[in-house]
């Protein structure tokens, strides 16, 4: 089974050298359907997705979160994280939308709660 790491490497070498075929048809006028290469590319990242054998790691995470998530956002309060740290997931809710939580005026809140985490993960040590 491949490490995450292998399997990045591989889905890049396959995309790299996929760009290059491309790169090389136009350069010689070799017209292939642009939909052909580029959904030939979007399968290569989907089957490495899919392949990808997920397994927690270890300590927990700090998952912010936009007061007003974004209409695609999933209803999972912990988007998706579940089960990808032994520790768990602390949620924090942060003032604004997905786009808007590190401009002011929201950054404020957000370093406010990054900085108390940090000075907490530094006592703890």
């Amino acid at each position: 089974m491949l490490s995450w790491k292998d399997k990045l490497d591989f889905f890049n070498e396959k995309y790299d050298w996929k760009l290059y075929q491309i790169k090389h048809k136009f350069a010689k006028k070799e017209v292939k359907s642009d939909y052909d290469e580029i959904w030939e590319l979007i399968s290569i990242q989907h089957d490495t997705v899919l392949n990808y054998n997920y397994r927690p790691m270890p300590g927990h995470i700090e998952l912010f979160r936009a007061e007003k998530p974004p209409r695609s956002m999933p209803l999972d309060p912990e988007a998706g994280w579940t089960g990808l740290a032994d520790g768990g997931i602390n949620i924090h809710i942060t003032p604004g939308n997905h786009y808007s939580i590190f401009k002011p005026p929201h950054d404020k809140k957000f370093v406010e709660t990054f900085e108390e985490l940090i000075s907490k993960n530094s006592l703890n040590k």
